[in-house]
């Protein structure tokens, strides 16, 4: 869930990066940041999502016949490294990206593109809202995985019947 809302985020950033790119002299970096981080944040969520897929595969093949596709096992073995190394990246740009843009809040300049205080209005409170939005999308993912953690397993009316062996006492 958390995946799929964040999706906008990177989406939004990559956009609007390529859009306003050269167009902020105060920090010409905050469209770059934009780009990169817009990138890696959709590769972040395509991997996840593939890797998502692929243990649902496996989920679902363990529980039926033998007929139901199994995950790729190999594919799973590269994706997950792939997956934490941009969930790394993803995170490590974010902060990196508050310092660029928060540096320069109380300078910046919106109305006059001569000045070298200039940043676009839009390429700027993009990035400026989207950080916050991150911080959001973070706490709700916490929220979520606590619930998840906490709420009580499946009844036992809902969850799969298991057969149990029939024990056999050797011994007499």
């Amino acid at each position: 869930i958390i995946l799929l809302l964040y999706f906008g985020v990177p989406a939004s950033q990559f956009v609007i990066g390529f859009i306003y790119i050269g167009q902020c002299t105060v920090r010409q970096f905050i469209s770059i940041y934009m780009i990169l981080s817009g990138f890696f944040g959709i590769a972040f969520v395509v991997v996840g999502l593939i890797i998502y897929m692929q243990i649902r595969k496996q989920a679902l093949s363990s529980s039926s016949s033998y007929d139901a596709p199994r995950a790729n096992i190999k594919l799973l073995r590269i994706l997950i490294p792939i997956f934490i190394l941009l969930f790394l990246f993803v995170i490590g740009w974010w902060i990196a990206g508050q310092v660029i843009v928060f540096e320069v809040k109380t300078r910046v300049e919106f109305f006059d593109p001569v000045l070298l205080e200039y940043c676009h209005g839009h390429l700027y409170k993009a990035a400026y809202i989207l950080i916050f939005v991150d911080y959001l999308l973070l706490l709700i993912g916490a929220i979520l995985c606590v619930v998840d953690r906490v709420a009580p397993p499946e009844d036992k009316e809902t969850a799969p019947k298991k057969r149990r062996r029939p024990v056999h006492n050797t011994k007499k």
